[in-house]
């Protein structure tokens, strides 16, 4: 009896050991980095909410009167792809700080180190991957939605270091060329898919997109002064991260990733609920190095 206490003991300690090491170790090329399947509530997901203070953490007052927010989304522990999931329901905040591409709904999105930007939640284990090239998979339905108008994409935001472009022919203004001379946070949509029609006729659908490195693919969102209470300025255009995509997806500095709603009317809002299920990222085998900028 002692001997078999004893082996029952080692054995349990060798598989947690074994399951610690495989947990803690560092994801190889090729592997999923980012699996969410919202078994057990939302994940350090959020949307974008609506408040009338300026205490915690606080986005920009917009145009109707409102600060932002990050809120978790909601969850159920039923009904999901294979038991819960997590959804974001309206009303949402009204986002027009990148009016130039579009006015936006922040729908449902992942910061990678929450601590660190003062929001609750654990890190994403993306920090540290090349995500060029990574496949993203994940399951959408839509319940009640009156999208309005509106399209629905994923994005992301990351650090890129300078893009440095100082050739004469460069008729970029100065106050431009000297930003992009220092590293900062870049935001890209993948506008060439849309994921809108996933969320019509409430019934799940499994999607696959790939992160591509390709700036064609994606829109920049640029940036305008938020609340538009004076005249409108561009402080980035759709052109000012040109260059930047491949280090924001390459170089393992990945700050935000998720979905938003665009084209947004702010006086006809889209409603309704949007559920997320089976969300993961998978990284490709075999990147290129990242040149030098």
């Amino acid at each position: 009896m002692t001997k078999r206490i004893r082996l029952d003991i080692f054995f349990t300690f060798m598989f947690y050991s074994v399951a610690g090491l495989a947990t803690g170790a560092k994801p190889a090329p090729g592997d999923v980095v980012a699996a969410h399947n919202f078994d057990r509530g939302p994940e350090a997901w959020h949307t974008g909410k609506d408040k009338t203070h300026t205490r915690g953490v606080t986005w920009h007052r917009n145009i109707l009167g409102f600060y932002g927010e990050p809120v978790f989304l909601k969850w159920s522990e039923m009904g999901g792809r294979s038991g819960g999931f997590a959804y974001s329901e309206s009303p949402w905040y009204f986002d027009d700080n990148h009016g130039h591409f579009g006015w936006l709904h922040l729908l449902a999105n992942r910061y990678t180190e929450p601590e660190k930007q003062g929001r609750p939640g654990s890190p994403s284990p993306v920090v540290g991957q090349d995500l060029r090239n990574a496949v993203v998979r994940v399951s959408l339905r839509g319940r009640d939605v009156e999208l309005k108008g509106t399209k629905l994409y994923f994005w992301l935001g990351g650090s890129a270091p300078p893009i440095r472009n100082t050739s004469p022919t460069d008729k970029r203004p100065r106050s431009t060329v000297n930003s992009l001379r220092r590293e900062g946070h870049r935001w890209w949509a993948l506008t060439s898919v849309p994921l809108e029609a996933y969320v019509t006729d409430g019934k799940w659908h499994d999607v696959t997109f790939r992160l591509e490195a390709d700036e064609r693919k994606w829109t920049y969102l640029g940036l305008i002064n938020g609340g538009l209470r004076k005249k409108i300025q561009i402080r980035q255009s759709l052109s000012f991260g040109d260059g930047s995509l491949p280090y924001v997806l390459g170089n393992g500095k990945l700050y935000v990733f998720g979905f938003i709603l665009v084209e947004v009317d702010p006086l006809d809002q889209p409603k309704g609920m949007i559920d997320l299920d089976e969300f993961s990222i998978a990284t490709f085998p075999s990147n290129p190095p990242l040149p030098e900028p």
